[in-house]
């Protein structure tokens, strides 16, 4: 998929353009207008400033949004071209949404696309350029729908709140791509699956990655919580510290192959039981309105049944009073009950 941004010469300076193709830009002024007063980040180390719009440009019916110069590339680009330079860009953006987190929650979660490092970024440390949240999402969303199966991108899980556990959900998926080279989730099912935790975990499709840091990316990707940014930042470094990589045992290794396969069968056989209950859920759902009723009308009759006078215990007055009362209601039962005693 192309780059959210490019880079080029506008009245005369090198600048930074977001390209939101034709058709995707609201008609709405108002929403016009909120997408040029969206504010970016660059995040180098603790320091935060801003990195705002600063004119737009029609080209050929798509729009650019220009804003200051950032010699960078994506994290997308990072992570896809080489592993230990990507897992070193995910601890640097890890680091950079955790200060975000502490003075901009409120902001949503960039696309992967809309994050940009600098070139000369070193294992120590570089800078990290957030896009505009909104403006990287519309430009996202006015790409081809196809275009997501090629994006590491933009899922959102339904069960994350919140930008630290959107942020972490972001960053699990990203490092569970850089690690193995395809996506948690499956392409078609995508949105299923993130809701239901349906993948294969990471520590069993690629045992060799640090052990601490891929059950925290499994756990992340499980069920996101807004803890789980601190944790994965923290995994990242204590993983980093460790050369990214552990030495597997010759019974690790022996067992790679046969372990991804039992999990591949356990998870489609996952899946086909959700399928299956999905499908009958009406008709479970049916059973269980009955058998409802069903309880409702037995426990009614028994409570019925209790509060039925002891006839045997009545007294000839009392007996009179009860029988009449029974023959205004038309009690059959205690009709006939009053007649024998």
């Amino acid at each position: 998929m192309a780059e959210l941004f490019e880079t080029g010469v506008w009245d005369g300076e090198h600048k930074l353009a977001i390209r939101i193709c034709a058709g995707g830009i609201p008609s709405n002024s108002l929403s016009l207008s909120r997408l040029l007063q969206a504010k970016g980040f660059v995040i180098d180390k603790d320091t935060v400033s801003a990195w705002s719009i600063e004119t737009t440009i029609d080209d050929n019916g798509d729009i650019l949004f220009i804003g200051p110069d950032f010699e960078g590339q994506s994290l997308d680009e990072v992570c896809s071209n080489n592993k230990r330079k990507g897992f070193y860009a995910l601890l640097e953006v890890s680091r950079a949404f955790l200060v975000i987190e502490k003075q901009h929650s409120s902001i949503p979660c960039p696309p992967s696309s809309g994050i940009l490092i600098n070139r000369e970024m070193q294992e120590d440390g570089g800078t990290v350029l957030i896009l505009p949240p909104e403006l990287a999402q519309r430009a996202f969303h006015s790409r081809e729908q196809g275009a997501r199966s090629s994006s590491a991108a933009f899922l959102r899980s339904p069960r994350a709140e919140g930008y630290a556990a959107g942020a972490a959900f972001l960053l699990a998926q990203l490092v569970y791509r850089t690690a193995s080279g395809q996506s948690a989730y499956s392409i078609e099912q995508e949105g299923q699956d993130m809701a239901q935790g349906s993948f294969i975990p990471l520590c069993e499709r690629c045992p060799e990655l640090d052990a601490g840091l891929a059950r925290t990316v499994d756990e992340t990707l499980h069920k996101p919580q807004t803890d789980d940014l601190a944790r994965l930042a923290s995994a990242l470094q204590v993983a980093s510290s460790a050369g990214w990589y552990r030495e597997l045992s010759p019974e690790e290794e022996s067992n790679r192959t046969r372990q991804l396969a039992v999990s591949q069968m356990k998870l489609s056989n996952r899946k086909r039981r959700e399928a299956f209950w999905r499908s009958k859920k009406n008709l479970v759902a049916g059973i269980g309105a009955c058998c409802a009723l069903i309880l409702v009308f037995a426990l009614s009759l028994a409570d019925a049944r209790r509060r039925k006078p002891n006839y045997s215990e009545l007294s000839p007055s009392e007996l009179v009073v009860t029988y009449y009362r029974a023959v205004d209601a038309l009690d059959i039962d205690s009709i006939e009950a009053c007649a024998e005693r």
